[in-house]
């Protein structure tokens, strides 16, 4: 399986090349089982963030650089929903899906919950 990060960065390549009429949650979700394989501890709850409202917000700025505001809010909004290990796993594909180059979206000041982050990708 690929890094959280590189299924987020993957995810956005992807995205960017649809049209919005070619990306329903279906095709997303295909997409995603493609990049994450057989693991269902990520791919469950990825499948579940893609049919957020929320989650459609951060498709424009996929790739680039920008979204850290609509990333912390989607966040905030799963925290009461995800262990702090899937929300870990969630934000750190949400990194690689917007490319955000600083400490992410849980490692904000202001982000949803800095405890939890931890040091790797994974």
């Amino acid at each position: 399986m690929l890094q959280c990060r590189q299924i987020g960065g993957r995810l956005a390549v992807f995205v960017r090349s649809k049209s919005d009429k070619q990306l329903d949650q279906q095709v997303i979700s295909a997409a995603l089982a493609d990049f994450v394989g057989s693991d269902s501890e990520v791919l469950i709850p990825l499948k579940a963030l893609i049919g957020r409202s929320s989650f459609r917000s951060l498709i424009p700025p996929a790739g680039s650089g920008q979204g850290a505001v609509q990333c912390d809010a989607l966040l905030a909004e799963l925290k009461d929903i995800f262990a702090p290990k899937v929300l870990q796993q969630i934000s750190f594909v949400l990194d690689g899906f917007l490319d955000l180059k600083t400490a992410g979206c849980l490692g904000r000041p202001g982000g949803p919950d800095r405890r939890h982050r931890p040091s790797s990708g994974r």
